[in-house]
């Protein structure tokens, strides 16, 4: 019995039709979406850059998180940018 990711045996993966790096990808956009991972996290935890992670979001529907609190520091850190 050969484990392509830690606990999973590979005939599993065999009849799921995923690789290892859709496996990390789906996973990783799972816990993104239950708000577990930040999106820079999970575009890590996947092994994608940022830019890539957020396609694979939109290709899916799943929108970004992004409060007004967001918002709100963004803006801070923009002015105290123009300061400079």
């Amino acid at each position: 019995m050969r484990y392509i990711i830690n606990g999973i045996d590979d005939s599993i993966l065999s009849k799921i039709k995923l690789t290892e790096v859709e496996i990390k990808l789906e996973f990783s956009i799972f816990l993104y979406q239950n708000k577990k991972l930040t999106i820079y996290r999970a575009s890590k935890l996947a092994g994608i850059n940022f830019i890539e992670f957020q396609k694979q979001l939109a290709l899916r529907n799943i929108p970004i998180h992004y409060s007004k609190l967001d918002l709100d520091m963004d803006l801070l850190t923009i002015e105290s940018l123009e300061k400079l």
